[in-house]
């Protein structure tokens, strides 16, 4: 039989142990928090950048000439499809 004395030793030496690993994850979910902001932060900057991109897309149309509409608003519509489809992927990440 253990003595108490032993067993409260053994105890304190297996808390000390899970305090030391509570730590380590600690550490480890507080990197994975930094890596989705940082995959977040990107998504963002290039949500961003195709907005910028459209938008100039759109500005153009408003100076161009009837005969000239169709081919830029058949380009336009390429950019804003692959804007709505970044939008939707940048948005899960989001939920």
């Amino acid at each position: 039989m253990v003595d108490f004395k032993t067993y409260r030793e053994k105890r304190e030496a297996e808390l000390k142990e899970l305090k030391a690993n509570l730590r380590l994850m600690e550490a480890k979910a507080e990197k994975a928090r930094a890596e989705i902001k940082l995959r977040l932060q990107d998504d963002i900057k290039k949500m961003r950048k195709k907005i910028d991109e459209t938008s100039d897309k759109l500005e153009s149309m408003k100076e161009t000439s009837e005969d000239k509409s169709e081919e830029l608003k058949k380009g336009f519509e390429e950019t804003w499809k692959d804007l709505k489809f970044l939008y939707e992927k940048t948005k899960k990440n989001f939920d």
